[in-house]
């Protein structure tokens, strides 16, 4: 059989679970509650993919780039710097511009050309869905993106909001999109008395031998440490 292509995740402790990366060319869901890391996950995977020769586009329905930069630069990830060297490019629609992003992919498409980019970032599914006001339509408006994502033959990584309940396991994304996505990482912060931890746990990655375990990670200056081999509450 025809070996996968795969690149790192850039997420130290992440790659031992999923087969050394991620598939090439495949999209990728990342969905938690507010406050468990999923836009630090998205930019850590940018800033690293471009220092890795893998130019980036960054989509945003929700931050303002001045404050995005700002966020990034805590962590040392200098993308003002590689936007400057065409390495990295950010573009910002508010979630009332929806039709706007699908009727701009043909001009997206000539940035990505321009760019060399291989990585995509959409942060977030929630807020480009948001506004769509019955279940069709927001199956049929991330249809259409999807197939965008895909005509742009890049690896793309989406974050979602989640709907979130007492248990890890049942997590779910705010909007029924994980059908149509490759690979779909859940993060959660787990309560136990008076102290929550963050956790991660992969629920689908298509042509993947995943592990099946829900890992707890720490946020660090440098970003996101996943600990595979460790259990929830049990300490690094």
């Amino acid at each position: 059989m025809k070996n996968i292509e795969r690149i790192p995740s850039f997420i130290p402790g992440l790659d031992s679970m999923i087969e050394n990366g991620f598939e090439e060319k495949s999209i990728i869901l990342v969905a938690g509650s507010s406050g468990t890391g999923k836009t630090i996950f998205a930019t850590q995977w940018a800033y690293h993919g471009i220092i890795n020769k893998r130019n980036c586009l960054y989509l945003s329905f929700e931050e303002l780039r001045e404050p995005f930069f700002l966020h990034a630069g805590r962590f040392g990830w200098d993308l003002e710097k590689f936007e400057k060297k065409k390495k990295f490019k950010f573009i910002r629609y508010p979630p009332i511009e929806v039709e706007k992003f699908i009727t701009d992919a043909p001009y997206i498409k000539d940035i990505i050309d321009e760019y060399n980019i291989q990585q995509v970032v959409l942060d977030s599914v929630t807020s480009l869905l948001l506004l769509q006001e019955t279940e069709y339509k927001q199956r049929e408006t991330f249809f259409k993106v999807t197939e965008i994502l895909r005509d742009w033959d890049c690896t793309t990584l989406l974050t979602s909001e989640a709907q979130t309940t007492s248990e890890p396991t049942t997590i779910q994304p705010r909007f029924n999109v994980e059908y149509l996505v490759d690979a779909y990482l859940a993060l959660y912060m787990i309560r136990k008395r008076d102290i929550r931890e963050r956790a991660m746990e992969i629920i689908k990655m298509r042509g993947t031998k995943h592990m099946n375990k829900i890992a707890p990670f720490k946020i660090t200056n440098k970003g996101i440490e996943i600990y595979p081999n460790n259990p929830v509450f049990g300490g690094v």
